[in-house]
């Protein structure tokens, strides 16, 4: 059966994919494998109406009279299920200011640092946001989000001790920037890791220089189940994730798209069956340590990182010859 990390996709996907072709935009939507995001992307009228926490010190530094502050919203922390954390901001100054919080949940907002004293990778990928300017009052306190869950966003596999900031955010459309906040120590227990975490932490070793991993989906890559459907192949339970090579331009984004199914799967009948289509399905690598691997491998990106075969293969522990 597919873990929470991609079962809770799909009730909002459509809705997006739908506001993508009535507004004519050709920008990419990536989906990450859990929908608690959506809420991010559009604060809920009234939301800064909610109460924040008890007064303490423990803001972040003041920019234009702008703190905002990060709070453990439960009290125990265990790997492979969801951290959460509230993020708030208060107005310290004498005027009123405007902020945008579409962008306070996603595109890599936290810095977080692992027991091992390194960042942990941000595995998330790339969120188009969409928001609206509010007025804060002087003394008032909101809100920015009421949630957000680190492991969905970050690669934590290991236990230990956790220290964790919200980066800040610029300014959009004229509104002020919302500041960095404190930094909060999370205590993770250990805890059974879902395949859809275990499989990003083993893939980030290898990567080079300017390539990351995206956990993010296409509509097309899960369906209605949380099956994983590699093109050319039927679905079944797994996980679908990504290495992306960054760019400039986005026309430029390069994207090795991996499918690690629970099952081998079974050929798609088709009556197409000319080089084209051929061309266009996916590959199958091998059965290894997490599954049956499945992947579409550009040209460029071979090119530009010739030992990407051999480092996938090791990374997912796939035997040579095994198909």
């Amino acid at each position: 059966m597919p873990d929470n990390h991609q079962r809770r996709l799909l009730p909002w996907c459509r809705y997006v994919f739908l506001l993508v072709i009535a507004t004519g935009t050709t920008a990419a939507v990536h989906l990450l494998a859990r929908s608690s995001l959506y809420a991010a992307e559009e604060r809920a009228p009234g939301a800064k109406d909610r109460p924040a926490s008890k007064e303490s010190d423990a803001w972040g530094p003041e920019e234009d009279g702008l703190r905002t502050r990060l709070v453990p919203a439960q009290e125990r922390y265990v790997l492979g299920q969801p951290a959460m954390l509230r993020l708030e901001m208060k107005n310290f100054g004498r005027q009123e200011r405007t902020f945008d919080s579409q962008k306070v949940r996603v595109n890599n907002s936290l810095i977080v640092i692992g027991p091992d004293k390194k960042p942990a990778r941000y595995v998330a990928g790339s969120f188009q946001t969409f928001g609206r300017g509010e007025p804060i009052a002087p003394n008032e306190s909101v809100v920015l989000t009421e949630e957000i869950d680190v492991t969905e966003q970050y690669s934590v596999v290991k236990p230990g001790t956790y220290r964790i900031q919200f980066r800040g955010r610029d300014g959009i459309r004229g509104t002020s920037r919302i500041p960095p906040s404190n930094t909060v120590t999370v205590q993770m227990q250990p805890g059974q890791i879902p395949m859809s975490m275990q499989i990003p932490a083993r893939l980030v070793e290898i990567l080079p220089k300017n390539w990351d991993v995206s956990i993010n989906g296409r509509i097309s890559e899960v369906d209605d189940d949380g099956k994983v459907m590699p093109p050319g192949w039927e679905s079944g339970p797994g996980t679908y994730l990504a290495l992306v090579r960054d760019a400039q331009y986005k026309k430029d984004v390069l994207r090795v798209e991996l499918w690690v199914a629970d099952n081998k799967l079974a050929r798609r009948a088709t009556a197409q069956t000319g080089a084209a289509k051929l061309a266009d399905a996916a590959v199958y690598l091998g059965k290894g340590t997490d599954g049956h691997v499945y992947w579409t491998l550009p040209e460029q990106a071979e090119k530009e990182w010739p030992e990407i075969r051999a480092k996938v293969r090791a990374a997912l522990q796939i035997e040579e010859g095994n198909k």
